[in-house]
């Protein structure tokens, strides 16, 4: 099967340009532009600054943040599916520790660099066989280390099995 015949499961944006992901019930590419659009209606509204190199929000304290997470969900509840119902990430917002929320989006932003460095050029989708054995162990540790922010036990499990 050649890499274009693949094209044809890819959604396109709204200037027929793939998105990255492929055809679904929902159009992730249209989805995170409305969630971009959620996400700076909510910056203004609550007078947040953001941090131009890392793209970060500053909360002036945890009720802000909390606030901002409950619109948030709110929000998107409107227009997206989630996996759960809104008010299990609404009390995820709630329990989790900043620090730890702010630890789950470092980690997640480093599993997005390394799958964009398996992008396939003419697809636009992560392709994990891109990437070397080394940078696979990476992401496994990584998925590892996000999955184990939320454990309620806080048991962190390091590459070598220990704890």
């Amino acid at each position: 099967m050649s890499v274009n015949f693949m094209k044809q499961f890819c959604e396109l944006d709204d200037d027929g340009q793939p998105t990255g992901y492929f055809a679904r019930q929902y159009n992730y590419g249209k989805l995170y532009k409305q969630r971009d659009k959620i996400i700076k209606k909510l910056i203004d509204k609550y007078n947040l600054t953001v941090d131009d190199d890392t793209n970060q929000i500053t909360f002036r304290n945890r009720s802000e943040h909390i606030k901002y997470m409950t619109d948030f969900y709110n929000e998107m509840d409107k227009i997206a599916n989630f996996r759960y119902k809104k008010e299990y990430y609404i009390k995820r917002a709630e329990l989790l520790s900043p620090k730890a929320q702010e630890k789950e989006r470092i980690t997640q932003r480093q599993i997005d660099t390394l799958l964009k460095k398996a992008v396939d050029k003419e697809l636009g989708v992560p392709m994990i066989f891109n990437l070397s054995s080394e940078e696979i162990k990476q992401l496994d540790n990584l998925r590892r280390e996000k999955q184990n922010l939320a454990n309620p036990y806080n048991i962190v499990y390091n590459a070598d099995g220990s704890i």
